[in-house]
């Protein structure tokens, strides 16, 4: 309901019928018409033209109901959502007991965190499969999508797919023992080996491959550690 006339569409009046609203004071209010309007894209149907009210307030249900919507209440802010999506179509502050919306374009941005879209969502429970493959498989699962549910971009896959630049070719050769030591830490392992280890250490001598790995049950600076591979030369 709203006591701004200006704002109605398809305006309606009651034409001297009785229609009153009631409030929680007591007080009897004529409304004077009822008309269409909107509100962030959202359509608000039935709304009654009501002049003595200071205050514009919708219907939860008709809102929802009118738009395929939900909306979430917490302690001092509110969310509408598209059912569908999930995605924000208005956001709420508590203000003197009233949860006051405004438009939430640029506050949507700010706090994207708040919701998932759907497409996003199933692309983390699915392993992170590519647009082709995800719209194959919710088109055979029959999850239905709105069309602004667009999703392009993906943090952990960007990051899964660098690649660190490969380490240029050499044909040096160390010309005795000791000269070149290369060095390959692992761990920790996904399974203990049978006495418990979790990190592994593998020192091989460039000039004469001979190679030996330590083994280690905490990390790596533990020092109480036991040689799980003495020596191995090649041949």
């Amino acid at each position: 309901m709203t006591h701004q006339n200006e704002k109605l569409q398809d305006l309606n009046e009651n034409n001297g019928t009785t229609s009153s609203l009631l409030v929680g004071n007591g007080e009897i209010f004529k409304i004077l018409a009822s008309g269409t309007t909107k509100l962030n894209n959202l359509n608000l149907h039935n709304v009654l033209y009501v002049t003595k009210i200071t205050k514009n307030l919708l219907s939860v249900s008709m809102l929802t109901i009118d738009n395929n919507a939900l909306v979430e209440f917490y302690a001092n802010y509110c969310y509408m959502k598209d059912k569908l999506a999930g995605k924000i179509l208005l956001r709420g502050k508590l203000r003197d007991g009233l949860y006051q919306l405004s438009s939430v374009n640029s506050q949507v941005n700010k706090d994207s965190c708040v919701y998932i879209l759907l497409k996003e969502n199933w692309h983390k429970k699915l392993g992170h499969p590519n647009n082709k493959v995800l719209e194959k498989v919710l088109k055979n699962c029959n999850v239905k999508t709105s069309s602004r549910d667009q999703f392009s971009f993906c943090e952990v896959c960007q990051f899964g797919k660098l690649h660190l630049l490969p380490f240029k070719s050499s044909s040096f050769h160390a010309k005795e023992p000791l000269k070149l030591i290369q060095n390959y830490v692992w761990g920790p392992a996904p399974i203990l080996s049978p006495s418990n280890f979790k990190y592994y250490v593998l020192f091989i001598d460039d000039y004469n491959m001979f190679t030996q790995i330590f083994s280690f049950k905490k990390n790596r600076n533990n020092t109480n550690n036991t040689c799980f591979h003495s020596t191995q030369k090649s041949g």
